[in-house]
């Protein structure tokens, strides 16, 4: 399986692309013949001893060859000296730290304590670390993994996130954006429109959902606060908990999806 960062090494040059590390995709890409027995490149993988990527250091990155076959020409200490310098290039080019950027429209960036006003287009965040920010994520663009503090602002069209940790949030999210993961205690303040959350575990928390927005799975000690139009949760476990909900009585299943449970609502009184 392809790590990051992956590469490939031939003869005259050394192959690593800023956004993709599918070697299939770099031979493809490069128009290489994959099928003799005496290719003529090398996959290789460059990866950080501690497993953070946002060290730096180029000491503790070290280079994994990827494959059985070697060719006579292959040098891999100076294969790994290229690849380093490639490696320089993508921190400066892919890594927002501890700085601002307006916009982004396309590519896979790294956030740490770093801020993109606008992300929109194929654009990905693949990941947010500390207090990193997103103030808009607009189109198809998509957020990784959400650690720490790091936040969203509002999501719309088909924006996405993969999964939020710790004290994560997200503010508003609109139209068919969607949260995979929700971890911790991290959070969603709004739902609007058809917008999803896979699933919520541990302590993190939806504000309030409207219109057609869903919940999948609820456990631990999730909770919404306020369900109104036709939101939906699809399975609540152990402590999570709806705290309102407001308009048509929306329907949780039981774990086993053979209880149907309607959410108990205060009948109002009439005044004498």
């Amino acid at each position: 399986m392809c790590q990051l960062k992956s590469g490939l090494v031939l003869k005259d040059k050394v192959f690593l692309p800023l956004d993709y590390d599918s070697h299939e995709q770099m031979i493809k890409e490069l128009k290489l013949d994959d099928t003799t027995t005496n290719p003529q490149f090398v996959r290789v993988e460059i990866t950080p001893k501690d497993n953070d990527i946002f060290n730096h250091n180029l000491d503790n990155w070290q280079l994994k060859v990827d494959q059985d076959f070697k060719p006579d020409w292959f040098n891999e200490k100076l294969a790994e000296e290229e690849i380093k310098e490639k490696l320089s290039q993508w921190f400066q080019e892919r890594f927002v730290i501890n700085r601002e950027i307006a916009e982004i429209g396309q590519g896979r960036w790294y956030l740490k304590n770093g801020i993109i006003q606008k992300l929109y287009g194929t654009a990905c965040a693949e990941h947010m670390r500390d207090s990193s920010q997103v103030g808009e994520m607009w189109e198809s663009s998509q957020v990784g993994v959400m650690r720490d503090s790091s936040q969203v602002g509002v999501m719309r069209d088909s924006s996405q996130v993969g999964v939020m940790w710790d004290r994560s949030q997200v503010r508003v999210m609109w139209d068919r954006s969607q949260v995979g993961v929700m971890r911790d205690r991290s959070q969603v303040r709004v739902m609007w429109d058809r917008s999803q959350v896979g699933v919520m575990r541990d302590s993190s928390q939806v504000g309030e959902m409207w219109e057609s927005s869903q919940v999948g799975v609820m456990r631990d000690s999730s909770q919404v606060g306020v369900m109104r139009d036709s939101s939906q949760v699809g399975v609540m476990r152990d402590s999570s908990q709806v705290k309102n909900c407001q308009g048509p009585t929306p329907i949780i299943y039981t774990p086993d999806k053979t209880i149907k449970l309607k959410i108990w609502k205060p009948k109002k009184v009439k005044k004498v």
